[in-house]
């Protein structure tokens, strides 16, 4: 969806089959309920701020771009278990994409840029093989 979003579709597409499921009852009770925590946070920090740079359809366009890349990060195996990482950048646009949120936005776009540098660095070092780091590490 985020694919569709950088193409400047506002309303998501999907294909009928997925777009007919419906969550059971107590699925949908339970995950809310324990999202509430998360979005009480949310509230509290985010609230329309710089709408005419949030509202911007280039900007709703550049934060698909980001969140598809984070979404390519986020399913990369490499490194282990840091999946968390690229999510929060995920989030913190969602949010603040929602709530029509310049400054969220931008704090989304730093956690975008910072993800990339960070995955580009792991990524460096396992080309690299730097496996001569590892040895040094336990002196």
């Amino acid at each position: 969806m985020s694919g569709q979003m950088a193409l400047g579709r506002r309303t998501p597409w999907l294909p009928k089959k997925i777009a007919s499921l419906k969550f059971p009852n107590w699925f949908a009770q339970t995950l809310l309920k324990n999202l509430q925590r998360v979005t009480k946070v949310l509230e509290k920090i985010s609230r329309p701020r710089f709408q005419k740079v949030a509202e911007n359809p280039l900007t709703w366009r550049f934060n698909g771009i980001c969140l598809t890349w984070l979404a390519i990060l986020l399913m990369s195996p490499y490194p282990p278990a840091t999946n968390p990482i690229p999510a929060v950048g995920m989030l913190l646009l969602a949010v603040a994409t929602i709530e029509s949120d310049g400054i969220l936005m931008c704090l989304g776009y730093v956690a975008t840029v910072l993800n990339t540098l960070f995955f580009g660095f792991a990524f460096y070092l396992l080309y690299t093989g730097a496996t001569y780091l590892l040895p040094n590490l336990f002196r």
